[in-house]
């Protein structure tokens, strides 16, 4: 299989490393490797090599942010959102929930039309159980 990348012009083969790579998939990158041995280690390995810290920050400084996010949230460079999210404390903003109720809420009649003069009285229903049915 090496001998089919070999056979391959180099830039077909340099550009899968670099696209392999930016994917978030370990190829080796070592000037005493050719591409065409590094890519087949990459293919006929059991196990994917997982990227260290320093090789991710390494491929960001030369290269770009990867593709695979989970590779920029490791580099430390993109901030990780979901550790970010915290709670709020109201009490900062002046409002206290202590003792507040809730409003009660009026359900009109929507199918009566507004302009319609009519004799007839909307019926009007208090909400006050929000699980109950009403009609």
């Amino acid at each position: 299989m090496e001998a089919i990348f070999k056979a391959c012009s180099i830039i077909p083969i340099r550009n899968l490393q670099n696209l392999l790579r930016y994917q978030g998939i370990w190829v080796e990158k070592d000037k005493q490797v050719t591409i065409a041995r590094s890519l087949y280690n990459t293919l006929y390995k059991k196990d994917q090599t997982e990227w260290t810290k320093e090789q991710i920050l390494d491929y960001i400084r030369t290269n770009r942010l990867f593709a695979y996010f989970k590779l920029n949230r490791i580099s430390g460079l993109i901030p990780d959102l979901f550790n970010q999210i915290r709670p709020i404390d109201l009490r900062g903003f002046g409002i206290n929930l202590i003792g507040q109720s809730t409003p009660s809420t009026q359900v009109t009649d929507r199918n009566t039309p507004v302009n319609q003069n009519t004799d007839q009285i909307t019926p009007v229903v208090q909400v006050t159980d929000p699980q109950a049915i009403y009609p």
